[in-house]
């Protein structure tokens, strides 16, 4: 008990120093780590881009405390299976590149294993890039079982060569700065595909805010990811842009959903409604959940939504969209697996 008083006091200390370096530090766009190197991607045949949460393999026998269960900390052998089907799943899709959120990294809640090199390794890839967006030495929450060490990361993992990666902080929720001060930290983790010919494709892989209830959090995040994909627009660079937005269709009404979960959603505007008017989507309109569906709350068989996305601009075309369902016991999210295919017809070159 007085080691847990003496991390809670330590986290407080902390709590209140990110708590005055929030006051007057700008969070700005930075480089991110891309570790490795690989070929151009050859760029005459479909590109296969997969994109998955996979919820820091947390398993799926309980809720954790977030979604009002008692699940804190995972226990290692479920982890590890649950590592297992991640790994298993991801070598049957065997996409180019894969575009993963929730990741852990040495946190105290998925006993210290480095999820994202473990990953790396069981795939064999040559390169993957990596952003942090919950990086804290102790939460102290909750009281009775604090969550402590988390470190959680976006990874992309390549075949191909990636120039370079930035990550592009997000708005953070509405709340108080000492709370804020131990919360996720949503950011874009854009890399950059070097293709043949010079030319290079910006993938965006993206975690938006949970639990946000309407405060704006969502529509702030928004507007950041829209400025940024209009600025590849102008460049002429094709974009694609994938991840967690944990924001249905602007088509889809949250009151049909249980009433335990409606209320996450209840913004005035669709947060996703601009980018589904000026960017292009694989989504249909009459999605089908049990063919499209994304998400499976903890003790249900299929989805009940679809907070996964996908956007692109110009110069390139989904010639494929699938969700591969029958995965609800590995995540509470289902990957999205796209081919793609690019048009290098205009656009900068690398050099």
């Amino acid at each position: 008990m007085r080691s847990r008083f003496v991390g809670i006091a330590g986290a407080l200390a902390w709590g209140v120093g990110r708590v005055v370096r929030d006051r007057f530090e700008r969070p700005v766009p930075e480089p991110a780590s891309v570790m490795g190197d690989a070929p151009p991607f050859p760029a005459d045949r479909p590109l296969v881009v997969a994109c998955w949460n996979i919820q820091y393999c947390g398993g799926r026998s309980a809720a954790f405390f977030y979604d009002g269960g008692p699940r804190v900390h995972v226990d290692e052998a479920e982890r590890d299976a649950t590592l297992a089907a991640v790994v298993a799943e991801l070598r049957a899709i065997d996409a180019d590149v894969v575009l993963l959120q929730e990741v852990d990294v040495r946190s105290d809640r998925t006993g210290r294993l480095d999820q994202r090199r473990a990953i790396a390794d069981a795939l064999a890839v040559p390169t993957y890039a990596y952003a942090p967006y919950f990086d804290v030495p102790y939460v102290p929450a909750p009281f009775r079982e604090p969550l402590g060490r988390v470190r959680c990361d976006l990874l992309v993992l390549s075949k191909w060569k990636l120039a370079w990666a930035t990550r592009h902080p997000l708005p953070m929720l509405a709340e108080h700065p000492l709370r804020r001060a131990y919360n996720l930290r949503r950011a874009v983790l854009e890399v950059n595909l070097a293709c043949a010919g010079g030319r290079r494709l910006s993938l965006m892989n993206v975690h938006l805010s949970a639990f946000s209830f309407g405060d704006g959090t969502l529509a702030r995040q928004m507007d950041v990811i829209d400025r940024l994909c209009a600025e590849r627009e102008r460049e002429g660079v094709p974009w694609l842009l994938a991840g967690d937005f944990n924001s249905l269709p602007p088509w889809d009404p949250p009151a049909r959903l249980d009433p335990a979960h409606a209320p996450e959603y209840r913004d005035a505007t669709p947060p996703l409604e601009r980018m589904f008017e000026r960017w292009n989507s694989p989504l249909p309109r009459d999605a089908e959940l049990a063919r499209f569906g994304t998400y499976v709350p903890i003790g249900s068989n299929g989805p009940d939504r679809i907070i996964d996305h996908v956007f692109h601009g110009a110069g390139l075309r989904v010639a494929d969209h699938q969700v591969h369902q029958g995965l609800g016991h590995v995540s509470d999210h289902l990957p999205l697996v796209e081919r793609i295919l690019l048009d290098f017809q205009q656009g900068p070159s690398l050099q």
